[in-house]
This record gives structure tokens, sequence and C-alpha cells, in this order.
């Protein structure tokens, strides 16, 4: 027939679940910019890209918090940080540790009482 038939199997699903979760998590948390590299430093955050190399000091820093909700709960997904050469979004898609990256940077600027406010729930009115 040209396909599998593991309908009856529940062992045959875990695994091909559990194959497709593994492949997900490998490709995601594996994928860096070779391009653009970041430091978080106690004053600054450095961005090296080809040919340029940017320090940016936490008291000029511009910055978005990017959040995703799930039912009640909020889940912290990373930052975009506003460059001299553009916005780089600074989260575990780029960057191998990209979300503890941000979540040190959102520290430092919380210090500074300069942390912006996390975006509220979007409401869906009229469903």
């Amino acid at each position: 027939m040209g396909y599998f038939d593991i309908s009856g199997e529940p062992a045959a699903w875990a695994a091909v679940i559990g194959f497709a979760g593994y492949a997900q998590a490998t490709r995601r948390s594996a994928y860096r910019d070779p391009r653009i590299t970041l430091a978080v430093r106690k004053g600054e955050v450095e961005v090296r890209g080809v040919g340029q190399a940017h320090e940016i000091s936490y008291d000029r820093a511009a910055l978005t918090i990017t959040i995703y909700w799930q039912k009640s709960s909020c889940h912290f997904v990373g930052i975009r940080l506003e460059t001299p050469a553009g916005p780089i979004g600074i989260e575990d898609g780029n960057y191998r540790e990209g979300r503890n990256a941000a979540a040190a940077i959102c520290a430092r600027l919380d210090a500074l009482g300069r942390l912006p406010e996390i975006p509220p729930r979007p409401r869906l009115i009229g469903l």
C-alpha cells in the first residue's frame, strides 16, 4: 500500500510521537546563528556580527518582551533587542541558551527599573 499502518499498536504510536518530539527538540535547540554573537556583561550587551561590533549599555537598551499565552499561563519566549544593525530576536530558536541570555538582560534592566511592561493577554471579543 505504500504506508505503515500502526493504528492498532499503542507502542508504535508512542515511538512515532517520541521520535517526532525528539527530532523537533534537537533541531530547535541546536540552532545557532553563526554570524551574530552575544555577550551579556554587567554594564552592557555586546553584539558582534560580520565586520561590526556594538556595545549597548543597559541605560540605552530598547527591547520588547516576547511571550505567548496558553490558557491562563504566560510563557516567556525571549526578547527582541534593538541594535544599530537592526532588531535581533534573543530566544532559544535563534541562539543556544537564548532564553537564558534574554532573562539575564531582563534581570539587569529590572534592577535599573527599566524593564518594559509585559504585553497584556489578548482578549477575543464577540466569540
